[in-house]
């Protein structure tokens, strides 16, 4: 069986239904806000395993903390792990898919906050796809997390307080109340132009990594990667909005999360390697589309009439926090 769920109450109470039935529960759902504890069954001898995204400021590190502090069973813990982007739900009885985060959308929303947010989850019975998912989950995600330590701890709820302070509590805020708010500031997020265009046997190459990566490391597989080619100094862990300089016109490539520096090739006889990144959809980073989509337009305004400012073995990369100062004094918005 298979059930559409489109409203945010309908997903809770499916979750809710699901789990209280089960003998073990698996959860490899990117953030966690106030409330999610609330979504585990108060009985013994359920083994939970969780997977979040710890640090990224959009999970509440005191949720966590609570949610530690009830399992009971020696194989349950919650782990961490920074390039999370999925939502899946999983025991043994059915597994929910899709949009929703634990009482949070990733915008440092919680509870109450995200009413009104449109999500989508699909539930199922199937036996086929409960079996797949728990695989997906025991080989893939579990292995390639890691416990949190207290300094986790500290950063993450770091990360949490100062986002908090800055969060969007109205989804149809203004793009430029938000950036005057200072809500995207201090979010690892870059605008990347590049002039360069790879040589075919580079991208050959290129394609040929992505696959050995892909082999080498389990978590990488099902995701679309792409690369670059000799840019050790990229930002890690980072947002990256995507642009290309092709016969002087500025046009958007993609949006991107860019992987940490250990799933990097080996380096060739040149000295240099790949740097691997995953192609993200817009809804999985903490910006409204319409706010998005300014970017994007403002990135462009100003830059085709920067181009001097733009080398040709260089291209560009400048960080959101000292381009949005641009944005401001020019009313690119």
């Amino acid at each position: 069986m298979y059930k559409l769920l489109t409203k945010n109450r309908d997903i809770q109470d499916e979750i809710k239904k699901l789990f209280s039935k089960a003998s073990e529960i698996k959860c490899a759902v990117a953030f966690w806000g106030k409330g999610a504890a609330n979504i585990f069954p108060c009985k013994d001898n359920v083994s939970i395993q969780i997977v979040c995204n710890y640090t990224s400021g959009a999970t509440n590190p005191e949720e966590i903390e609570k949610i530690k502090n009830q399992l009971t069973t020696k194989n349950s813990d919650v782990k961490m792990n920074n390039i999370l982007h999925a939502k899946v739900y999983w025991t043994d009885q059915g597994v929910i898919i899709g949009s929703a985060n634990a009482s949070s959308n990733g915008l440092v929303l919680e509870d109450k906050e995200i009413t009104g947010w449109e999500e989508v989850s699909v539930y199922t019975d199937d036996k086929k796809v409960i079996q797949e998912t728990k695989g997906w989950f025991d080989n893939q995600i579990w292995p390639n997390s890691k416990p949190i330590t207290k300094s986790d701890y500290n950063a993450a709820i770091k990360r949490w307080e100062t986002n908090r302070k800055t969060r969007i509590n109205n989804k149809n805020i203004t793009f430029l109340d938000a950036l005057k708010s200072g809500v995207y500031l201090d979010r690892n997020i870059y605008i990347i132009i590049d002039c360069l265009m790879l040589k075919s046997e580079q991208i050959e190459e290129g394609n040929k990594q992505v696959n050995i990566a892909k082999q080498n490391v389990p978590f990488l597989n099902n995701k679309s990667i792409e690369y670059w080619y000799g840019y050790d100094s990229i930002p890690r862990d980072a947002t990256i909005f995507d642009f290309s300089l092709t016969n002087k016109k500025i046009e958007w490539e993609g949006l991107y999360y860019t992987l940490p520096e250990k799933y990097d090739s080996p380096k060739d006889q040149e000295g240099l390697s790949y740097q691997f990144c995953e192609q993200i959809q817009p809804s999985s980073i903490p910006m409204p589309i319409s706010h998005f989509n300014s970017l994007k337009k403002s990135v462009i305004l100003y830059y085709q009439n920067q181009l001097k400012s733009i080398t040709d073995d260089k291209g560009l990369e400048i960080s959101f926090d000292e381009f949005y100062k641009e944005i401001i004094k020019r009313k690119l918005y």
